[in-house]
C-alpha cells in the first residue's frame, strides 16, 4: 500500500539505515535530501531511498535561496529529520512546501540558546542566570553582577556538542574562555551561572502535537571540564516519582517553544529536587541514544513519528513502558578515551565482542596509531565505542566498565 512520500532532510549515516528501512515497512516512498559530500560518504546506505537529491548546503540562509531557484522539487506529504545540522533546513522546506512540521520562528528559539533560556524562565521554568555578550567586557559585567559566587560558564549563542565551552571560576579566566571561543561565536555569546548536579537527557516523539517520552538518559562526561560526553545509559536508575516530575517539566518546555512535530532530545540536570532544563533538540538524540531506545522499548524511533505524521500511531503511548518508568532491558555506551600517545597494545576486542551483552564494539584505533588530545565529541567519534544490553542500568554501567578495562589500550606517552 502507498502511503505517500516522505522528505528525509540530513541523513546521518548512523541513523540513516534503520530511518529508511522503518519508512519503507510503512509503505512509504523515501527521497534523501543532502549535500553531495556526505551522499558520497554514505551512498551505500542511502542508495535505499527512492530518490536522492542533493542540496548545496544545509544551512538555513543557502536553502532559502536554493529553494527559489529550483524549478520543481519532489513531491512529497511528510518532512523528517534526524540531524541538527538540517533541523533549521527543514522547517523552511516544510514551510516552502506547505507541508506540517515545526515553524522556522519556533526552531529559531530553541536553536538560540538565549532566547530559549528566556522563553522557559517566561513560563516559569526553573533556569540559570544568563547574560548575551558580545566583548570580555560584557561577561565581566555580568561577573560583577553576580550574586553568586560561581563557577559560571562562557558558551556559543548557537553551537552543539559542547565544543567552544569553557568553565570560569575568577574574572581572569574570562580571557582564556574568550579565546576558546570560534571568532565567529566571538561577537555573540553567553555567559551563564554554572549548573550543578547529573546531566540527563530525555527523549521523546510529538504525537498529536504533544509530548510522549522514550524515557530518559544518563549522561557521563569527560572528567577534563571539556563537558564532552563519553558515555550514556538508558534508562536512567532514577526514581519513578522524579521521572513524573521532570516529564511534567518538559511537557512545559515543549509547549512554550511550541513544538508540534518530529523527535525530540531535551537535556537537563538534577540537583537534589531542583529540576534545570538546557538545551532542546527538534531531533533524536545522538551519540547512538536513538538505537539504546529501541534497543529497550520496542518502539521504532522514525517508524513512531511518521505514524504521527500520518495520523496512524500504534501502540498507543499509554501502553510504553516509560509511562510508569519501568524497564525490562537496558542498554549503554562507551566511548573509547585513551590518554593522548602512541598506542603499544590494545586488549582482546574479538572476546568482548562475543559477550553476549556486547551489542556492538567499534574500535578505529591500531597498534602504533598516535592518540590526540580529546578536544570534542569528533574526537571520541573517531576513535571507537562499544554498546552493551542488560536487565538493569546498574548492570549495564558495570558492563560498560569491565569491557573498557579488558579492552585495556596501553599507551606509551610522547617525549
Amino acid at each position: 500500500m502507498d502511503s505517500g512520500t516522505v522528505l528525509l532532510v540530513g541523513c546521518p549515516i548512523n541513523q540513516a539505515s534503520r530511518c529508511i528501512s522503518q519508512a519503507k515497512s510503512r509503505g512509504l516512498k523515501v527521497v534523501v535530501l543532502e549535500t553531495a559530500e556526505l551522499i558520497e560518504k554514505g551512498l551505500d546506505v542511502l542508495s535505499a531511498a527512492d530518490q536522492i537529491v542533493t542540496m548545496p548546503s544545509k544551512a538555513a540562509s543557502h536553502v532559502k535561496k536554493w529553494l527559489e531557484g529550483q524549478p520543481k522539487l519532489p513531491k512529497v506529504d511528510h518532512i523528517l529529520t534526524f540531524s541538527e545540522y538540517a533541523v533549521e533546513a527543514t522547517a523552511f522546506i516544510a514551510q516552502y512546501l506547505n507541508i506540517p512540521w515545526n515553524t522556522p520562528d519556533n526552531i529559531r528559539v530553541i536553536k538560540d540558546k538565549y532566547l530559549l533560556r528566556n522563553k522557559l524562565k517566561e513560563k516559569g521554568i526553573h533556569q540559570p542566570s544568563i547574560a548575551a555578550c558580545s566583548t570580555i567586557e560584557d561577561a565581566t559585567c555580568f561577573l560583577d553582577q553576580s550574586e553568586g559566587q560561581g563557577p559560571w560558564i562562557v558558551k556559543p549563542r548557537i553551537g552543539l556538542g559542547s565544543e567552544g565551552v569553557s568553565i570560569v571560576r575568577k574574572k581572569n579566566d574570562l580571557e582564556a574562555a574568550f579565546e576558546h571561543l570560534n571568532l565567529e561565536d566571538r561577537q555573540a555569546f553567553l555567559i551563564e551561572e554554572y549548573v550543578f548536579g547529573q546531566e540527563y537527557s530525555i527523549e521523546g516523539v510529538l504525537i498529536s502535537g504533544e509530548a510522549q517520552f522514550f524515557g530518559i538518559t544518563k549522561k557521563t562526561l569527560i572528567d577534563n571540564e571539556s563537558f564532552i560526553e563519553c558515555g550514556h545509559v538508558f534508562p536512567a536508575p532514577i526514581p519513578k516519582d522524579t521521572a513524573q516530575k521532570i516529564y511534567s517539566e518538559v511537557r512545559k518546555a515543549i509547549d512554550a517553544v511550541e513544538l508540534n512535530y518530529g523527535l525530540f532530545h531535551v537535556e537537563f540536570w538534577v540537583n537534589e529536587n531542583v529540576i534545570t532544563l538546557g538545551e532542546i533538540h527538534a531531533r533524536p538524540g545522538g551519540a547512538f541514544i536513538n538505537w539504546m531506545t529501541e534497543l529497550v522499548t520496542d518502539i521504532e524511533t522514525y517508524g513512531i513519528a511518521l505514524d504521527d505524521l500520518r495520523g496512524q500511531v500504534t501502540p498507543p503511548p499509554a501502553t510504553w513502558p516509560s509511562n510508569n518508568y519501568t524497564f525490562s532491558k537496558s542498554a549503554g555506551i562507551s566511548y573509547f578515551r585513551p590518554p593522548p600517545g602512541i598506542i603499544e597494545q590494545i586488549g582482546d576486542l574479538e572476546r568482548i565482542r562475543q559477550h553476549p551483552n556486547c551489542v556492538r564494539l567499534h574500535c578505529a584505533l591500531r597498534t602504533g596509531d598516535t592518540v590526540p588530545e580529546v578536544t570534542s565529541w569528533k574526537d571520541l567519534e573517531s576513535m571507537g565505542y562499544l554498546i552493551v544490553s542488560g536487565e538493569t542500568s546498574a548492570q549495564v554501567e558495570e558492563q560498560l566498565r569491565n569491557f573498557q578495562n579488558d579492552a585495556a589500550i596501553v599507551i606509551k606517552e610522547i617525549m
